[in-house]
């Protein structure tokens, strides 16, 4: 069962590890990542167009292994590779939430375009700040989900 207080730990270590990642790729990004990880992006930009989810939610997947792999530390691409194993386990993606895929893809490029530029500490805070809206956009999912699988109480009569 998934409970608001697994979300935060996923997320909470989600975003510490790909803070990490993210500094740690702005660093030592070489021309063929940078070069994918704008494929990627172009490729969820279009899935967002087609509104084909699944696609997008693929790619966002390889998005955030290359950042891993970027990072050139196994320990974190191992860590974090498990945790998407565990998100999984959630069912819907955060980009069925209205608004979220737009609000992903801005976040994206901005990570991207910090990377690639070199800009460690913006790129380890827009990473963190993703994450924070994608566990902000879980909990509510959660939340609503929660609704609707509550037992129905009777409303009382009105005298």
């Amino acid at each position: 069962e998934v409970s608001p207080e697994h979300v935060m730990e996923i997320y909470l270590v989600r975003e510490v590890l790909e803070g990490a990642a993210s500094r740690l790729a702005a660093r030592q990004v070489t021309h063929l990542e940078a070069a994918r990880l704008e494929k990627l992006l172009e490729g969820m930009q279009d899935a967002a167009a087609r509104d084909d989810t699944p696609a997008m939610e693929a790619l966002n997947r390889r998005f955030h292994s290359l950042i891993y792999r970027a990072a050139k530390n196994r320990l974190i691409e191992r860590i974090l590779g498990g945790l998407w194993d565990d998100l999984g386990r959630f069912g819907v993606t955060t980009f069925a939430f209205p608004g979220r895929k737009k609000e992903a893809l801005a976040e994206h490029r901005a990570i991207t375009d910090a990377i690639v530029g070199g800009r460690e500490d913006e790129a380890e805070r827009l990473a963190r700040a993703h994450l924070v809206a994608g566990r902000e956009v879980r909990l509510r999912l959660l939340h609503q989900d929660d609704a609707r699988t509550a037992p129905a109480v009777p409303a009382q009569r009105r005298r």
